[in-house]
């Protein structure tokens, strides 16, 4: 175990920066698909289903404060079962990196890199970020903290630009017109699909100073996380309506394009919105590039951390390179993220009922 070095602060950057990634470009597009003008609420809703595997997973890390998910999932279920379910767990987060990658190759060939192959901006960051797992949890977390200016302040200046153009006609009624509860708990899932990589935390928390403060930390990132997303959603919807949202396949890239500033201070703000957004991919992908590594190389002691990266580079570049398009990977990513969100949000309660059932002292067990 490494040395204890970790702040609260750096845990709640890791959670933000993890979460203001590749998916938020385009979520506004698939929440508005069902939930219409609730699209807001809907967010707002989503985010609370994500908030449930945060606080589960968070108090996990606070009771097995020297353990991470592997460590504990073996104590909770036992060396084979809990083995079986860490694979899973890393699986589906080798799948999601690489269609995250391919995200992120599609938005940058789409809008800035017309004639240069896909696979060129998608190996250079995959490369970027294998290097970077090479390092301790320490570095990991002082990146997250280091990029986390440049990723969320521009977002948040773009956004509030936007003020001028919103129609506030597009919000009403804030429950939807004619939208069904099973359009708006849909609409709300898919936020809580992008904001399943909140689950990297379990391998940095037993690595803070004060890891009886998980539970603390991982409740006010997530209140950032939920206003950021809640404004992104919020001025889409209010700039563009929900039907014309539908027709948007990067809402908040065209929302970039679209405000303007007095004095043309900024001719065009969806460059610095790239640029931003390029950060903040890096973020994202590095987190779960490094959970991977890290939970592998844990699981799996005889191998180095070094193989380990070097052999989930080729596999999740492979991966990104599978679907034929963009309709194909999101269609995808679709089904993977859903099966994540049972597996994801499911699992740190499915191990908090078997260790009631079992028992468990509820304090610090490991200490």
């Amino acid at each position: 175990m490494e040395n204890r070095e970790l702040t609260v602060l750096q845990l709640i950057v890791i959670l933000v920066s993890t979460n203001i990634g590749v998916g938020m470009l385009a979520f506004p597009r698939f929440v508005a698909l069902k939930a219409e003008t609730a699209s807001i609420s809907a967010t707002v809703f989503g985010s609370m289903i994500a908030l449930i595997g945060i606080m589960s997973i968070a108090y996990l890390g606070e009771v097995y404060d020297n353990k991470t998910f592997v460590g504990y999932s073996r104590e909770i279920l036992g060396e084979k079962l809990g083995a079986f379910f860490v694979i899973i767990i890393i699986l589906f987060f080798i799948i999601i990196t690489g269609l995250e990658l391919r995200q992120f190759g599609e938005v940058i060939i789409g809008s800035l890199l017309a004639k240069t192959p896909i696979y060129v901006p998608m190996m250079m960051i995959a490369f970027i970020c294998m290097l970077a797992s090479l390092h301790s949890v320490n570095v990991f977390a002082y990146i997250h903290l280091f990029y986390i200016a440049f990723t969320v302040a521009p977002i948040i200046f773009i956004l509030l630009v936007a003020t001028t153009e919103i129609d506030w006609i597009y919000i009403q009624p804030l429950l939807g017109n004619e939208t069904t509860w099973d359009g708006f708990m849909t609409g709300g899932f898919v936020v809580t699909k992008v904001l399943l990589n909140f689950f990297v935390i379990s391998m940095v928390i037993p690595f803070m100073r004060q890891p009886n403060k998980a539970v603390l930390a991982s409740f006010v990132g997530w209140i950032i996380v939920t206003i950021l997303y809640t404004l992104a959603m919020f001025f889409t919807l209010a700039v563009f309506g929900s039907t014309e949202l539908e027709n948007l396949m990067w809402p908040i890239l065209v929302l970039g394009r679209l405000v303007r500033i007095p004095a043309e201070v900024f001719q065009r703000l969806d460059a610095l919105l790239l640029v931003a957004w390029m950060f903040a991919v890096f973020t994202t992908l590095y987190s779960t590039f490094y959970f991977s590594v890290r939970a592998s190389t844990e699981l799996f002691l005889g191998f180095r951390q070094r193989i380990v990266a070097a052999l989930l580079f080729g596999i999740i570049l492979a991966i990104s390179l599978l679907p034929k398009d963009v309709y194909e990977m999101y269609e995808v990513i679709k089904v993977v993220s859903s099966i994540g969100l049972f597996l994801i949000i499911g699992y740190p309660l499915f191990l908090l009922f078997i260790r009631k059932v079992k028992g468990s002292d509820p304090i610090n067990e490991s200490s």
